[in-house]
C-alpha cells in the first residue's frame, strides 16, 4: 500500500498492521543518452510497490535526492548541497516515525548512495528516537552476480545504464526508453582506465568521473529486453519482501537500541 493513497482512517490502521514503512531512495541523473534521468527512481519505486504486495508494508513517496555530485556536469542531474540533503533526509525519516511507524526501511536504488545511507543509518544513534531504521540494497545480495549470469546475455551486470538497467526500465516505463540514442556515447568514452594511474591506496571523489565521464558503462545495452527486466524486478521484489518480513520479526535491534540509550543516559 502507498502512503499517499491512504485516508487518515486507513493510515491509523496501517501503522499497526503492517506496521513497517518503506522509503524508496534513488536519484535524478544521466544514464547514458537512451534512458530517462529518473531511471533509478522508476525502478526502485516499482520494486518497492511489488515487494509490498508480496509482504505488506506502507511505501512512502520516493526520496528523489542523494549523493550524485559526480554527475552535476550532465543536464538533468539534481544535486542538493550536503548541508541541505542530510538534514532533509533525516527530517523525512523522523516524520515517518512521528506518524507512528516503529520500523522504517530505506530501500536503495542508486549505487552512489552506498556511503550516504549507512551514514544516515548510523547517525540514528546521535539522539534517542522512537523508531528503528533499517536499510536494504538488493544489488548487495550475495546471489546478485550469479543471477545476472543466469539472465543477462553479458553474463554480468553491464554497469550504469547497461543491459540490465535498460531492461529493468523497459519493463516499467517502455516508452521512456529511447534506444535510438544508445550509440550516442562512443566506446572509447566508456570505462576509461584513468583511475588505474593513481595509487591503489588513494581515494578521491573524482574516481567515478575518471572512469565514466559520460556517466554510462553499457557495453551490451542493445541486448536489453523488457522480459529480462520483468524477471529482474521480480527477483529484486522477492528479495526485498524477504527483508521486510525479517524486519517485522526482528526484536533484537529495537531492544538493543533501548539498552544503548539507557546506558547513554546513565553514562555507564
Amino acid at each position: 500500500m502507498r502512503w499517499e493513497e491512504l485516508t487518515s482512517l486507513e493510515f491509523k490502521k496501517a501503522v499497526k498492521n503492517p506496521g513497517v514503512c518503506i522509503l524508496p531512495m534513488g536519484i535524478i541523473e544521466r544514464h547514458g543518452s537512451h534512458l530517462p534521468v529518473g531511471t533509478d527512481m522508476i525502478n526502485v519505486i516499482a520494486t518497492c510497490n511489488r515487494a509490498a504486495e508480496l509482504e505488506p508494508a506502507v511505501v512512502f513517496p520516493p526520496f528523489y535526492f542523494g549523493q550524485i555530485y559526480e554527475a552535476k556536469h550532465h543536464p538533468g542531474t539534481i544535486m542538493l548541497q550536503p548541508e541541505l540533503l542530510i538534514p532533509l533526509l533525516l527530517n523525512v525519516i523522523d516524520e515517518i516515525g512521528r506518524n507512528g511507524f516503529k520500523k522504517i526501511i530505506i530501500v536503495n536504488g542508486h549505487g552512489g548512495n552506498h556511503a550516504l545511507i549507512p551514514f544516515i543509518s548510523q547517525s540514528m544513534l546521535s539522539r534517542e528516537r522512537e523508531y528503528t531504521l533499517y536499510h536494504y540494497d538488493y544489488y548487495n545480495e550475495p546471489e546478485f552476480k550469479p543471477y545476472m549470469k543466469e539472465i543477462a546475455d553479458s553474463k554480468t551486470f553491464d554497469g550504469h545504464g547497461g543491459e540490465m538497467e535498460t531492461s529493468h526500465t523497459m519493463a516499467n516505463e517502455p516508452s521512456w526508453v529511447k534506444m535510438k540514442y544508445e550509440g550516442d556515447v562512443k566506446r572509447s568514452q566508456i570505462r576509461l582506465g584513468r583511475w588505474k594511474k593513481i595509487p591503489k591506496e588513494t581515494s578521491s571523489p573524482i574516481w567515478w568521473y575518471a572512469y565514466a565521464p559520460e556517466h554510462y558503462e553499457g557495453l551490451q545495452t542493445r541486448k536489453a529486453t523488457a522480459e529480462k527486466g520483468r524477471k529482474f524486478q521480480e527477483w529484486c521484489a522477492k528479495k526485498t519482501a524477504t527483508f521486510i518480513k525479517a524486519v517485522k520479526k526482528d526484536k533484537i535491534a529495537p531492544k538493543l537500541t533501548k539498552e544503548f540509550y539507557k546506558r547513554c543516559k546513565s553514562k555507564n
